[in-house]
């Protein structure tokens, strides 16, 4: 359940896709305008992320660790490289919800 008037898009403790995320750009979507609603993940505070898309069939794990060696470094969030990376393995394997 997301209660999106609220801003929140998490769902038994897991976080969702936005309810219109198919339809926003790459900048705007969580995770990726790719996944199917039916997804889930979560975002780890170190920059980590897993995602998981039944209806895909697609796991995707991002291990990182942006607070080392300070907790400055902000480009994985402002550069939304977890998501283009995401976009990618959906895009490289047909698996684009729009196919």
């Amino acid at each position: 359940m997301q209660y999106p008037e609220n801003e929140n898009y998490r769902g038994l403790g897991f976080d969702k896709p936005l309810l219109n995320n198919a339809e926003l750009p790459l900048e705007e979507a969580y995770p990726s305008p790719l996944a199917s609603p039916e997804s889930f993940g979560h975002s780890g505070f170190t920059g980590t992320f897993v995602w998981a898309d039944p209806v895909k069939n697609l796991t995707f794990i991002f291990l990182s660790n942006r607070v080392y060696p300070s907790r400055d470094h902000r480009k994985l969030y402002s550069l939304d490289i977890r998501q283009a990376l995401q976009d990618v393995f959906y895009k490289a394997d047909g698996l684009s919800i729009h196919n």
